[in-house]
């Protein structure tokens, strides 16, 4: 595959040749300058992070607006006809640690696997194009600031969707999908069913521009339907970013460069704001440290990476929102297989090879719909789309769907049927075959509403985690799974579920389309930046001036649709406000500016805790340990379980370990028969070794919302008795526990029980412990001892009376 381009480059897939109906070669032009430009000047008026829909969308309207823009994005750029379309180059551009040029991120979590684009252009390079609006009463959920409500109900949204549509040069698909094998089945297993079918506007070039240049300049071909989408369009018939907003910024004079991953951000001594980059250089493993200024920043990073990015600069002392990482969501994202269905679907992408025509239309990746929006509940409306294998990816298929489908559901019996299924099976496993059972295969992606009500954290090495352990029991899933399952009966195929989803592959959930951890609100809290993308101090009570977020990261519920348009829409009315703001452009800044120290954030730590045990309503009264082993025996009579999985994260070890509280944060879910299953915790405190009545006690502290809708706070601890009888192993894993109805220690108490760590999850949680921000492993290994040396000193001062030990990197003297 040809790397290296020039700036002016005849593209090999797109040069003179039979595909190319004008017979003219189309010249692409690299957007990307040169990172020597950064040697000359590295301040500018406004600096752009990211290129996704937010972070080009930011750049293009600020730059036509004549305000000075510089754009930063961590990956590289892609012309059309280097994107991979085998399967050797295409696992080649999975981006890793080590490879952090790579094309495909896809980020594998406990809970949660999120996969989006790494490169100019962002997700927009290996999305789907579909442009649907989402159902006006998303726009009413009370965790959207006052104005987006009212502009979603007036229609004041609409004209950022129009302008949106008219920029992509979105268009119905129907003219091209009635066309195609994979549309017609989809329409044909839905006759019967609730949902209504139709054709999906999408954002692909069809008809406007034969080998001619679009609207802003950039040469287009026509869409050759062979189905290669996701994996990158050598085409250039997809418009992705890098055919309309990011020229557009070009053109008026925006200077962009790639291969830049943004760190941190930080208010600069005398205004502006300092941003700390490393640059990967292409060829060589270590990047470089970089420093830029810019008077305005826009984050536009993508959802794990805006929220990833301030979570690191909250770290170095970047006042932000507490509900920075919240609401976080998969958009109700599910993939199924109808396997070795009855009929032929033309699911199997060609690429832009010469040979092409000799393959049946596959399309766009998507085209048609089965829309279940018209249900009263907005909580109960989904959607259901059908897909295509890119070219890439089709030898692999065959063999992982054909294996995965053993384990899948046959909707059809008979022998006569066996038989046929079974030949196809084998057609595949000699060579790709039109009549072969991948050939007569769905793909569906289904979309819906999941209650964003995840959380985004730091893992030990500063990247972004999605913690989310009630995803599963969603309710959304199980209602989308089983409409797909009745899709697949319709057309006598084998149904599979997202593999991610069975308890031998991790229990995971799967997104395309991650929302949320910079949610909006009408304040600091309850999220992170106001309607037009300012982030929140939440110190002053005010806004931080000059900084804003503008991409999926700041939407704050599912939205039940495809979300680029969306998207789109709320980064062209941010933009907007953000030119109002700064009015006037300023003369261009044209200066060196010298890096400023880079702070080090504390040492922190985090484990995983997992605590089961039973309670009763039967006993609200106990206050010795007596009393609640009671409450638990007629908790285990009657079956109500409660359970909770907490992530413990202690921000700063050694504030921790000195200051009198010993007070940490959790994340988690509280899972129970009396107040319903897996209901993530809210807010949580968690208090180790506390001093109180002449005991110590572990205090948790958890607020969550029962399934009944209504707070309830769980009140526990751990009596580490300073008395003659030792048993440290009880002590340390019973928890007395109080649950009260209302966010408060002064509610009543309607609930009590115990709960127990059981020795196989305590030999776990031990496996979970990681120390954050240590340079190096022998730091790690340090702090891990420090910790370990102050809770077994305690528990030795308790029990046996013995002073606490030194502090590993000599720091200070802390308090035994």
């Amino acid at each position: 595959m040809p790397t290296g381009f020039s700036r002016d480059t005849v593209c090999p897939r797109i040069a003179l040749d039979e595909a190319c109906p004008t017979k003219a070669a189309i010249v692409m032009r690299r957007l990307s300058s040169p990172h020597a430009r950064l040697g000359d000047h590295n301040h500018y008026r406004i600096i752009v992070i990211g290129s996704g829909y937010g972070g080009s969308i930011a750049a293009a309207r600020l730059a036509a607006a004549g305000h000075q823009v510089c754009l930063l994005e961590r990956g590289k750029e892609w012309l059309p006809g280097e994107f991979p379309d085998d399967l050797s180059h295409a696992l080649t551009q999975f981006r890793t640690e080590s490879n952090p040029l790579g094309l495909y991120d896809y980020d594998v979590g406990d809970d949660l696997d999120i996969f989006s684009g790494n490169g100019l252009g962002g997700t927009s390079l290996v999305n789907a194009n579909v442009a649907i609006r989402p159902d006006r009463e998303v726009f009413e959920h009370p965790r959207w600031p006052t104005a987006i409500q009212a502009a979603g109900k007036s229609g004041d949204l609409d004209k950022y969707f129009d302008r949106v549509t008219r920029m992509l040069k979105v268009v119905d698909s129907r003219s091209a999908a009635e066309r195609l094998l994979k549309f017609v089945r989809h329409k044909e297993s839905s006759k019967n069913r609730r949902g209504a079918f139709r054709s999906l506007p999408l954002a692909v070039n069809f008809s406007l521009y034969d080998g001619t240049p679009n609207h802003v300049g950039v040469p287009q071909r026509l869409c050759t339907l062979c189905g290669d989408c996701v994996t990158g369009c050598n085409v250039s018939a997809k418009n992705t970013l890098a055919m309309n907003y990011l020229p557009l910024a070009k053109n008026h004079g925006a200077e962009i460069f790639t291969q830049m991953e943004v760190r941190f951000v930080l208010p600069a001594a005398g205004g502006g704001y300092d941003i700390f980059v490393a640059y990967h250089p292409e060829r060589e493993r270590e990047p470089v440290e970089m420093h830029l200024r810019g008077d305005v920043i826009v984050v536009a990073a993508g959802t794990p990476g805006s929220t990833g990015i301030l979570l690191r600069s909250r770290e170095r002392g970047l006042p932000v929102s507490r509900r920075l990482g919240h609401h976080f969501g998969s958009n109700g994202d599910l993939l199924g297989f109808g396997y070795n269905t009855d009929s032929q679907t033309n699911i199997l992408g060609f690429g832009d090879r010469p040979d092409w025509r000799s393959f049946p239309p596959v399309g766009p990746t998507i085209t048609g719909v089965v829309d279940y929006r018209s249900r009263v509940s907005l909580e109960d409306r989904f959607i259901i789309e059908e897909g295509a294998i890119p070219l890439a990816l089709v030898g692999a298929a065959g063999r992982v769907v054909a294996a995965l489908s053993l384990a899948g559901e046959d909707t059809d019996t008979g022998l006569r049927d066996r038989a046929r299924e079974l030949e196809r099976i084998l057609r595949d496993q000699v060579r790709r075959d039109p009549n072969g059972a991948l050939n007569h295969t769905m793909i569906y992606l289904g979309m819906g509403h999941d209650g964003a009500d995840g959380r985004v954290v730091l893992d030990h090495k500063g990247r972004p985690k999605v913690l989310w352990g009630a995803i599963p029991d969603r309710p959304v899933f199980t209602e989308i799974s089983r409409e797909m399952r009745e899709l697949v009966a319709a057309l006598g195929g084998t149904f599979v579920r997202n593999p991610r989803w069975e308890k031998i592959f991790g229990e995971n959930a799967m997104t395309v389309h991650p929302l949320g951890g910079c949610p909006m609100g009408a304040d600091a809290d309850s999220g992170v930046v106001n309607e037009a993308g300012q982030v929140f101090h939440p110190d002053r009570g005010d806004l931080h001036e000059g900084l804003f977020v503008s991409c999926g990261s700041v939407i704050p519920t599912s939205l039940g649709v495809n979300p680029f348009l969306t998207i789109s829409a709320i980064a062209e009315r941010i933009a907007e406000q953000i030119a109002a703001r700064l009015g006037e452009p300023k003369a261009p800044t044209e200066r060196k500016v010298p890096m400023p120290a880079i702070p080090k954030p504390p040492p922190g730590l985090e484990f995983t805790e997992e605590m089961k045990g039973y309670c009763t309503p039967e006993v609200t009264d106990a206050e010795t340990p007596a009393g609640y082993e009671e409450a638990e025996k007629k908790g285990r009579e009657h079956g109500t379980r409660l359970d909770f999985k907490l992530t413990i994260l202690i921000d700063d070890i050694r504030e921790f370990i000195a200051n009198r509280k010993h007070e940490a944060r959790a994340e988690g879910f509280v899972d129970s028969t009396l107040f319903g299953e897996r209901r993530r915790v809210e807010e949580a405190r968690f208090n180790l070794f506390m001093v109180d009545g002449g005991n110590k006690r572990m205090r948790y502290r958890l607020k969550f919302i029962g399934s009944d809708g209504k707070r309830y706070f769980l009140d526990g601890f751990k009596e580490i008795r300073d008395d003659l009888q030792v048993d440290v192993w009880k002590d340390n894993t019973t928890l007395f526990t109080n649950v009260r109805e209302g966010w408060s220690l002064d509610a009543p108490v309607v609930a009590q029980g115990i709960m127990h760590v059981l020795p196989a999850d305590f030999l776990r949680q031990l496996t979970t412990f990681r120390v954050h921000n240590a340079e190096n492993a022998t730091e790690s290994v340090a702090w891990l001892r420090r910790f370990g040396a102050f809770f077994f000193g305690e528990l030795w001062d308790t029990y046996v009376r013995h002073e606490d030990l030194a502090d590993p990197a000599g720091t200070s003297s802390l308090p035994s």
